[in-house]
């Protein structure tokens, strides 16, 4: 605690009025309001799974025929209005870590709430760690404003070895999606 005694009480006072006296103030511009603009970055996971050997394994004749894994997701972010409006860009980052012997190919879709096919991603996955990058610019975004559902199907592509239910290794999945938003103070 700071104790001032009288002898430096009106020191104290003169250089506490000098500051404020001689101090600089600057205008304030109200009307810089109207043209705030705030940038920002999101980052939203989207698929994930994880495909063991084992379970494509149980398909008859997985050395030839086609095995078909599909899934649909919803996506609630894109039914907010305010995506709508300030959504500028996207990239989606998919990522394949495959410890299973053998090739897939993925297809990803984007689908509008009436399940109408927006957008197809297709990714062959023949080695072991697969990484993929699609990106939305401003005069694609659109696509990604009225997608409310992303789908993947996934394929085994005809080949050896033969898997069986004992088989092992892996098929991994992890994605995201990067959205730059643009917020105007209009």
């Amino acid at each position: 605690m700071l104790l001032l005694t009288k002898k430096y009480s009106p020191y104290f006072l003169f250089i506490l009025s000098s500051f404020f006296m001689l101090s600089c103030v600057k205008d304030v511009d109200f009307d810089q309001a109207e043209t705030l603009k705030i940038e920002s970055v999101v980052d939203v996971s989207l698929l994930y799974f994880d495909l063991q050997a084992s379970q494509v394994g149980f398909i008859p004749n997985n050395d030839v025929n086609p095995y078909s894994v599909q899934d649909t997701t919803k996506l609630e972010i894109f039914s907010k209005p305010f995506l709508e409006e300030n959504l500028k860009e996207a990239t989606f980052d998919f990522e394949f870590l495959n410890s299973i012997p053998r090739i897939f190919n993925a297809k990803i879709v984007l689908y509008d709430n009436a399940y109408n096919e927006l957008d197809e991603i297709e990714i062959l996955v023949d080695s072991p760690k697969i990484t993929n990058t699609t990106s939305y610019n401003e005069t694609e975004i659109q696509k990604i404003k009225n997608m409310a559902y992303m789908g993947i199907e996934l394929m085994l592509m005809p080949g050896a070895p033969m898997l069986d239910p004992n088989s092992s290794g892996e098929l991994l999945l992890k994605s995201s999606g990067t959205f730059f938003m643009s917020i105007d103070a209009d």
